[in-house]
């Protein structure tokens, strides 16, 4: 059963609820867990885990899961390369990746993943024909 939590930060900030509920957030982006999450699993959406107010958003099913590697380098201005599976993808891909997960613009989803670049972990998606891959 993975269990998916969002940060009442996402919550408020991005809107990620109303964002999965309406299709707009079509998947996330974890660190690797030891059970690794794998196509076909039904995956279980939450906002304030592990508090009272804990609440269910949604389920769905796991129609990708790839390895992602985000690497965020500081010159006069962030710069950001993204592997998935071992293919870098280009700007274009990494805005409509940042978009596809829930952020407001690019810049929102390049501070959020900065704090721990470079970032190992696996893109989870819970929409068919998702490819970053061209």
């Amino acid at each position: 059963m993975p269990a998916l939590s969002y940060s009442k930060h996402n919550i408020e900030k991005n809107r990620f609820e109303y964002k999965i509920l309406n299709g707009i957030k079509i998947h996330t982006i974890r660190k690797m867990r030891k059970k690794i999450i794998k196509v076909g699993d039904t995956l279980y959406h939450y906002k304030n885990w592990r508090t009272p107010q804990i609440k269910k958003i949604c389920e769905n099913i796991c129609h990708y899961a790839k390895n992602i590697i985000i690497i965020i380098t500081k010159t006069k201005f962030p710069y950001i390369t993204i592997f998935i599976d071992g293919i870098s993808i280009n700007p274009l891909q990494i805005y409509l990746l940042a978009k596809n997960d829930g952020f407001n613009n690019l810049s929102d989803f390049i501070d959020f993943f900065d704090q721990g670049s470079p970032f190992s972990g696996q893109i989870i998606g819970w929409k068919e024909g998702i490819n970053y891959e061209i």
